[in-house]
């Protein structure tokens, strides 16, 4: 808790004992309503009403406070799932039993794969718990999370690349024929007929070269 943690540096900076404030602190934490349970610790605790320094407004009477405690609990953890799958794209897994699947294996070095290369059979499945087995006879039992799909279509991933490798000819059979044009449209390099002359500076001429680069003169 980090408000915990916090009392006694400011207790200690005001100059003010921190036993005393920690014990404050600790008074209005748990007589304040918590925010998943809506009802506070210590009235969990003694099943009773616990003033503090704050006031509160009194609600209906509940007489089993748990049984409320819990429902808000369970509601709350509800919104929490909803907004966290919402938020992450969670989509729900097609791995049945049959499948061909590969396991998420540990790192040794650099050189590992994620995932081993042995392919294993799904031969149970419980809700995210699988179990699987190789074509030697090991089973594990894992989270649904540890397993990927073995892909075994070849004939789509042939296609894909047909239709790529079109899309790529067409691409540079475009590229070619522009680049013809282009260069039939550009004009010819023409050599300036200005006259040169020596540059001076405060009444004085420079020493100047006259080099020869691809048909034009550099200076």
């Amino acid at each position: 808790m980090q408000p915990l943690g916090k009392t006694p540096n400011a207790a200690k900076i005001e100059g003010r004992p921190w036993q005393q404030e920690l014990n404050g602190f600790l008074l209005q934490y748990r007589t304040t309503p918590h925010s998943t349970t809506e009802v506070p610790p210590a009235k969990l605790l003694f099943n009773r009403t616990v003033k503090g320094k704050l006031p509160v407004l009194q609600k209906r009477n509940i007489i089993n406070r748990h049984r409320q405690s819990c429902q808000n609990e369970d509601s709350k953890k509800e919104y929490n799932k909803k907004y966290a799958d919402k938020k992450r794209n969670v989509k729900k897994s097609d791995i049945k039993v049959g499948d061909r699947v590969l396991v998420k294996q540990q790192k040794q070095n650099k050189l590992t794969s994620q995932y081993s290369e042995v392919p294993y059979t799904i031969t149970n499945r419980q809700h995210s718990r699988i179990t699987a087995r190789n074509k030697y006879g090991h089973i594990i039992t894992r989270n649904i999370s540890h397993f990927k799909p073995l892909q075994t279509n070849n004939k789509v991933d042939t296609d894909d690349e047909d239709d790529d490798s079109t899309v790529n000819n067409n691409d540079n059979g475009q590229n070619k024929a522009n680049h013809t044009d282009r260069g039939n449209n550009e004009p010819s390099i023409r050599k300036s007929s200005r006259n040169t002359k020596r540059p001076e500076r405060y009444g004085q001429p420079l020493l100047w070269q006259r080099v020869k680069k691809k048909g034009s003169d550099v200076v």
